[in-house]
């Protein structure tokens, strides 16, 4: 198993009481493809560098897990269907 690390950013319109709701579906997302040692901290709302679906500001969510590297084009695509994520980026650590 591989060490990795996911940034997401989540869109503008998640209100910050929806932010547990929406990381905690991040989380079962992650697990169900059968990541493990799952961690993961909510970095908050941040104004973005340039606008994202005419948006200014985001949260951000990051995550450490273990994963099997033949299992990263799922999750992946996993994130893309999402419509809370604006964007992702993962890591191999």
């Amino acid at each position: 198993m591989a060490k990795y690390e996911l940034m997401v950013v989540l869109e503008s319109t998640v209100a910050d009481e929806e932010v547990p709701e929406a990381v905690e579906k991040l989380q079962k997302l992650i697990l169900d493809h059968g990541a493990t040692g799952e961690e993961t901290e909510v970095q908050g709302r941040r104004r973005l560098a340039y606008p994202v679906r005419k948006r200014d500001d985001a949260t951000f969510v990051v995550s450490h897990f273990e994963l099997e590297p033949d299992k990263v084009s799922d999750l992946e695509s996993g994130l893309r269907l999402e419509q809370q994520i604006v964007r992702n980026l993962l890591l191999r650590l």
